[in-house]
């Protein structure tokens, strides 16, 4: 009982409408009890009594009407301040908050609300009914009928309730609902609205940086696949080169003979172009690169495809003469054009349609690429090559550039098409990117930096010359024992005096012991003990006049820049055919 009463004084001296009507009860028994006793002792006249009680009257509604007011204005300030600040947080908060009564009234919103749903301040001004927001708010949904069916069905609940929703201007919002409890009683709900539109982007973009990563490094790991098989097929084609070579030398009188050896040295040089576009799409191929109209090459490019596409296809053209030049090789070039083109008319092929090429001058700003492509803003041509054929589905779409990688019947190709012109796209520091979908067709959109200079002029190739000639003494090292055989038999037909080694210490020794006996040292780059770049050095410390050619099928430890910074004076990729051979081996001995 003791207990009790203590929780009811504490309870009712904490409110303050208790506090006022306690104090002044008080006040009053008081004033009642003792101001007429009082009175009496000391004043005897009727009429001087009856005027002091009329003025203690006065003064006592006076006296409790300031206790009040000061009681209560204390009271109000506590309370206003109170307000403010919960009006302040509510403001401050960064979820959209409505409150609403079980009776639809609007009890309360914040700033942020009517930012989120772009209310003007007017209609949260005047707006008392929860349906006049919800009409306004409709309007901007993407499925405003189950916006209001979850709204009807938390009105006849009592549970809390989280879902989201998507905005027709690509917004999502989170929603939180929950009820209005007062006094135990539930009379409204309060609806929290989260903005989570940034946090979608950023996974979406986090999505495509991942998939760009796995690419990337899908890619890097074939390439190096790739370099190692490079190495190893360069060298045997070097040796068929030679050896045919070779053999149609000593077979002139042979006419059979010869056919037969063309069509060796056909086959390999096919297997070369091969190897090309195994390091092209693995971006570790080096090209002769120089300012090119591209216009002029892709005009080439179509008119050899037109002659060889069915009549099916019509081939649409929006070619800008004015497009600046770019930095590349006009076969890649070409070559770029002719595989994009062939997937085009694969795609075609069964029911006909429409090839359009386009190629026009383009400006990227900041806005173009950020988040977009992965290039830095600038001028580019932007090349367009789209097909009416049928289209491809995502799952395609994510692989199209992995080699080998092919969705056409046995025989019909290789799938590097596309791994190559993604290669040579890259190497240009350009970007390329796809648009399909089953049924409507496929556009590669194509974007090239122009060049700073302008373009050359590119010239047919001439006649041949005859094959020049020497008698000078050459030092040849490669630790493949056939090119080592093969390479001393041309140089020896070209008329020079060869020293063949297969060992590169034991080539460094032989030097050593008499540096002036040879006039040119040719060496293979990836040798067992010494590399060929290593041997060079060693060398050249001994006599730095001697003119070296450092041969190679592929490595990843030099290419010619690194090789003339060490002192080579010709760098050459393997396989060498027996006209690249007598022409560096000239060169080198007339420059030095």
């Amino acid at each position: 009982m003791k207990s009790a009463l203590i929780k009811f004084n504490s309870f009712c001296f904490k409110q303050p409408a208790f506090k006022v009507s306690f104090i002044y009860a008080v006040f009053s028994v008081l004033w009642i009890l003792f101001s007429d006793q009082i009175l009496f002792w000391f004043v005897k006249d009727p009429e001087v009594l009856t005027s002091i009680q009329m003025l203690k009257g006065w003064l006592f509604v006076i006296v409790t009407s300031i206790i009040i007011f000061l009681l209560l204005s204390k009271e109000i300030s506590r309370l206003k301040d109170a307000e403010n600040v919960l009006l302040a947080t509510l403001h401050s908060t960064a979820d959209g908050i409505l409150v609403v009564s079980n009776e639809g009234q609007v009890i309360a919103t914040n700033s942020k609300f009517a930012a989120m749903w772009s209310i003007p301040p007017v209609i949260i001004t005047d707006t008392t009914r929860d349906q006049e927001l919800i009409e306004y708010i409709l309007t901007q949904l993407e499925d405003p009928e189950k916006f209001c069916r979850r709204v009807d069905e938390l009105y006849r609940s009592s549970a809390d309730g989280l879902d989201e929703i998507c905005l027709k201007d690509g917004r999502l919002f989170e929603r939180y609902t929950t009820p209005l409890i007062q006094n135990d009683i539930e009379i409204g709900r309060v609806w929290s609205f989260h903005d989570l539109t940034e946090r979608k982007n950023a996974k979406a973009e986090k999505t495509k940086l991942e998939e760009r990563l796995q690419q990337s490094q899908k890619m890097e790991a074939i390439g190096t696949l790739a370099g190692g098989i490079a190495h190893d097929f360069n060298n045997i084609l070097t040796v068929i080169f030679g050896y045919a070579e070779l053999a149609k030398d000593d077979a002139t009188n042979y006419e059979d003979l010869q056919k037969d050896l063309d069509e060796v040295l056909h086959s390999a040089e096919r297997a070369k172009e091969l190897v090309m576009q195994i390091l092209t799409f693995s971006r570790r191929s080096e090209q002769k690169l120089k300012p090119l109209k591209a216009q002029v090459i892709i005009e080439e490019a179509l008119k050899l495809l037109r002659s060889s596409l069915p009549t099916t296809i019509a081939i649409k053209t929006n070619i800008n003469q004015a497009c600046p030049a770019v930095i590349a090789d006009a076969t890649q070039l070409h070559q770029i054009v002719m595989n994009v083109c062939t997937n085009a008319y694969h795609a075609m092929r069964e029911k006909g349609g429409e090839l359009s090429v386009s190629l026009q001058p383009i400006e990227l700003t900041y806005e173009d690429v950020v988040n977009k492509r992965p290039l830095p803003p600038g001028s580019y041509i932007k090349l367009s090559i789209s097909d009416t054929g049928i289209g491809m589905t995502n799952e395609v779409l994510s692989r199209i550039f992995e080699p080998y990688y092919t969705t056409k019947a046995k025989g019909e190709g290789t799938g590097l098409g596309l791994a190559v012109v993604h290669g040579i796209v890259s190497s240009y520091h350009g970007d390329i990117n796809v648009y399909s979908e089953p049924g409507k067709g496929t556009t590669f959109n194509i974007y090239l930096p122009n060049a700073t200079s302008s373009a050359e002029i590119i010239s047919p190739e001439k006649i041949s010359p005859p094959l020049p000639t020497g008698n000078e003494r050459v030092l040849l090292v490669d630790d493949d024992e056939m090119i080592a055989k093969m390479n001393k038999k041309m140089l020896e037909k070209l008329g020079y005096q060869t020293t063949v080694l297969t060992n590169s210490l034991e080539t460094l020794a032989a030097f050593q012991k008499n540096p002036d006996k040879f006039d040119l040292l040719i060496t293979d780059m990836t040798m067992p003990n010494m590399t060929g770049a290593e041997l060079t050095r060693r060398i050249l410390a001994i006599r730095s006049d001697l003119p070296i050619i450092l041969c190679t099928g592929y490595s990843d430890l030099i290419n010619e820049e690194k090789a003339k910074a060490i002192g080579v004076s010709h760098y050459v990729m393997k396989p060498v055919i027996m006209k690249d051979l007598a022409n560096v081996v000239r060169k080198a001995l007339d420059e030095s």
